[in-house]
């Protein structure tokens, strides 16, 4: 956080747009939002009140206003801007202005070549797998600890496994799998002892009901249908899922600290 005992910035003016290299962790810009910011200093000028902020230490990157830097050049107004200690990360000062969304994250911590983020990057690209829904069934920390660059992920095969179940529904009903599909996927991977292979076998004899199914639990039932077609030892897939996933979620309260 900001030195509490630093004396409170000066507002200082600058039609110097070049002095203000950028900060490794800046997400991409958003032309639509620099659009929008420009036709609005035009008419107005650049807002003091708003002024972008950047580090003291004599380096001048930018840690707030990376759009309003855009904007203003391109409106020809002067840029406001204050200087302040080195401390909070780029997402932190962000926050309070725009909302960062799973992408900007990512590719933030990308452009800082965090290793761990090139590989999500990788697979997500790889694997036709929107950031958003990696992050709900590929990082048990979950957005809190993908935004802060403290993530942990499933294994790759996991992951392979979650798309050959994708992949198999797709070529099954000829159309593409919603989100929801692979949230099922993830519900059945993550149950002990039930087995991939054998779902995938099954698949192609449920096709009008995967057509039919829209949500979780409609796919996990006719994943149990698909799973248990032609078979003497039939499972009670849907109750498996929930159980394991009433165990998952008992383990992790246990392991969250108390407040």
């Amino acid at each position: 956080m900001i030195n509490k005992k630093s004396k409170t910035p000066r507002l200082q003016k600058t039609t110097n747009y070049e002095r203000f290299p950028s900060h490794k962790h800046q997400r991409s810009i958003n032309e639509q939002h620099v659009r929008k910011l420009t036709a609005s200093m035009k008419n107005q000028g650049f807002i003091p009140s708003f002024p972008i902020t950047i580090e003291s230490n004599g380096s001048s990157r930018v840690l707030d206003g990376h759009h309003r830097i855009k904007a203003a050049k391109l409106a020809g107004v002067p840029i406001y801007f204050v200087e302040v200690e080195a401390g909070p990360s780029i997402s932190e000062i962000n926050a309070s202005q725009k909302n960062w969304t799973a992408t900007d994250y990512l590719m933030s911590y990308v452009r800082a070549g965090n290793k761990d983020y090139i590989k999500v990057y990788n697979w997500v690209s790889k694997y036709r797998i929107s950031i958003v829904t990696f992050v709900r069934i590929m990082v048990p920390n979950g957005m809190s600890g993908f935004a802060a660059g403290r993530m942990r992920t499933k294994s790759e095969a996991y992951l392979k496994d979650l798309c050959r179940i994708r992949d198999k529904c797709e070529d099954v009903t000829g159309e593409k799998a919603p989100a929801r599909l692979f949230y099922a996927a993830h519900s059945f991977k993550a149950t002990p002892t039930l087995s991939v292979d054998r779902l995938l076998a099954g698949l192609s004899h449920v096709r009008s009901k995967l057509k039919a199914a829209r949500d979780t639990n409609s796919f996990l039932a006719v994943f149990e249908e698909g799973y248990n077609y032609s078979r003497s030892n039939r499972l009670p897939l849907v109750f498996m899922v929930a159980e394991a996933t009433k165990e998952r979620a008992f383990i992790t309260k246990k392991k969250t600290p108390a407040a």
